[in-house]
């Protein structure tokens, strides 16, 4: 899996390369501009809801155009930059509704012993992956078939995917630390660490989730 990972990522290089800097440089930016404004206007429990929201928003709201550009590339075809942003496009509107919809009732069902909030962040970060299909309902049978299907590895997966992420921001705060700083040099560390991360984990997860021929139902763009 990871050979055909770095194969897809190889033949997409110049694909990827631009998403990352239409997409993940600009979103990323945004978020981060985002959560220091809300923390500075709002304190407690709101603030903290918000930023757990936005990182998982910056997250899924990045992969739609590498999605795209992965289901194409098994069909031995290149996604163009204009096909993926259009996708990108169609797609933003549904998942920052949906997402917010099931984060909230994430956070707000924890006290039920945590096992609706797992099942919901995990149904959030999953769903995505199959947005190319013609409507919502296919995507959360489908995301629902997945989850069902593959219930520890996936959880194993979330649990490597959120690793990462903490491990690599938490190491290049650590770094710049004893630099004089400013939150225009955090935003462009962040910034970039999703840049180099986000591709891979995008392309990885679409593999493992969407290998079966069966799984192909793009829509037209």
């Amino acid at each position: 899996m990871f050979k055909d990972m770095v194969d897809v990522y190889n033949r997409n290089l110049i694909g990827i390369l631009l998403l990352m800097l239409f997409i993940i440089f600009p979103i990323t930016s945004f978020i981060f501009i985002a959560i220091i404004q809300f923390s500075i206007e709002f304190e407690g429990n709101l603030s903290v809801f918000f930023l757990g929201y936005s990182l998982l928003f910056n997250f899924i709201i990045c992969l739609p155009p590498f999605l795209w550009l992965t289901l194409r590339d098994f069909e031995d075809e290149r996604a163009g930059l204009k096909e993926c942003l259009t996708f990108f496009a169609t797609q933003f509107g549904p998942l920052l509704f949906t997402s917010f919809l099931f984060y909230t009732l994430a956070i707000y069902t924890s006290w039920m012993m945590m096992v609706p909030t797992i099942v919901l962040l995990l149904f959030t970060i999953i769903y995505p992956f199959f947005s190319d299909y013609p409507s919502i309902k296919e995507m959360f049978v489908q995301a629902k078939n997945k989850i069902i299907e593959e219930n520890i590895a996936i959880v194993v997966d979330m649990i490597i995917v959120v690793s990462v992420l903490l491990f690599l921001w938490a190491g290049m705060m650590f770094f710049i630390q004893n630099f004089n700083n400013n939150m225009l040099s955090y935003m462009l560390v962040r910034s970039l660490i999703n840049m180099i991360i986000f591709p891979i984990l995008y392309i990885y997860l679409t593999i493992r989730y969407r290998q079966k021929k069966e799984d192909f139902s793009m829509i037209n763009i």
